[in-house]
């Protein structure tokens, strides 16, 4: 696998028991693995520092409700990185 890792931020998974993890292996678009940094290292070719960002992987927000909630609150600043994978809608 040569997969992108996102690692260095808090990345919330919303699974139960696993909510938050230290890296996520993305390839051609899709998530193939979350966990610790350095078992998922091997698989990476890229590596990308969060510089202590939030993520949320796979949240899909069609309507903008998280943006909305975001702009009636003020704003995130510079706290949550958004990330599109290519080749999604």
């Amino acid at each position: 696998m040569q997969g992108t890792l996102y690692t260095g931020g808090t990345i919330y998974t919303m699974e139960p028991g696993v909510s938050v993890v230290e890296a996520v292996l993305v390839e051609n678009g899709r998530i193939q693995a979350v966990g610790k940094r350095a078992e998922l290292a091997k698989d990476a070719e890229k590596v990308v520092d969060l510089e202590g960002k939030t993520m949320l992987p796979a949240f899909i927000d069609s309507h903008s409700h998280l943006m909305g909630v975001a702009n009636a609150s003020g704003g995130f600043g510079r706290s949550v990185l958004f990330c599109r994978s290519e080749g999604t809608d």
